[in-house]
């Protein structure tokens, strides 16, 4: 599970990270040690005019809600379901963006209380998280939200959580998850599996 993230890139180093344009939109982003559900942040999309980088809120909102909280709270999306539940189904296949990231948290249970780790890559740089977004109407102005993808845990992370994001490792799987040529989940599915625990 993913619950809490940090995102420290200047608008400028995510521009270059992912050779996208930036939205007017982002100018009210601000760097954030402790992004919480409903904050605001970026996320990378591909657009008819190229790739762009814009503010989403974190938490998918389905296009059929009546109101912004009805149902759960859809931070995440396991991976293994995308394909078969209605909230996913349509955005799997051509509604995905990159949910950049300097780290994440989980937290470990113990019998008196919680541990937080903080997760990030050995390699200093960002990580792209796997993410899914919907454009909800609110009878006003539409809200762009997101999800962030989670797949089974590995190694020494399945201490921590039975659940992880799933990180896109390099630019050529960044820029097939975000191809809109691909819309069948046998051609997306094999992007989402766990990173090596050593890579972390």
């Amino acid at each position: 599970m993913c619950g809490r993230y940090v995102l420290m890139a200047t608008p400028r180093q995510l521009q270059e990270t992912y050779r996208a344009s930036l939205s007017s939109g982002l100018s009210a982003y601000r760097a954030a040690y402790n992004v919480c559900p409903t904050h605001h942040m970026p996320v990378v999309v591909e657009t008819p005019e190229g790739r762009t980088i814009r503010p989403g809120r974190w938490g998918l909102i389905p296009r059929w809600a009546r109101t912004a909280s009805d149902g759960p709270l859809m931070i995440n999306a396991r991976s293994d379901t995308l394909a078969r539940k209605r909230s996913f189904q349509q955005p799997f296949r051509s509604q995905r963006c990159v949910v950049p990231a300097n780290g994440f948290y989980e937290w470990q249970a113990s019998s008196d209380n919680k541990t937080p780790w903080f997760i990030t890559p050995k390699r200093e740089g960002l990580m792209s998280m796997a993410g899914l977004f919907e454009v909800w109407d609110s009878g006003e102005e539409p809200v762009f939200s997101y999800t962030i993808i989670t797949t089974e845990a590995t190694g020494e992370f399945r201490d921590l959580h039975h659940r992880i994001p799933a990180i896109l490792t390099g630019r050529e799987e960044v820029d097939r998850w975000l191809d809109p040529a691909l819309s069948e989940p046998d051609q997306l599915q094999p992007l989402l599996q766990a990173v090596p625990a050593e890579s972390l």
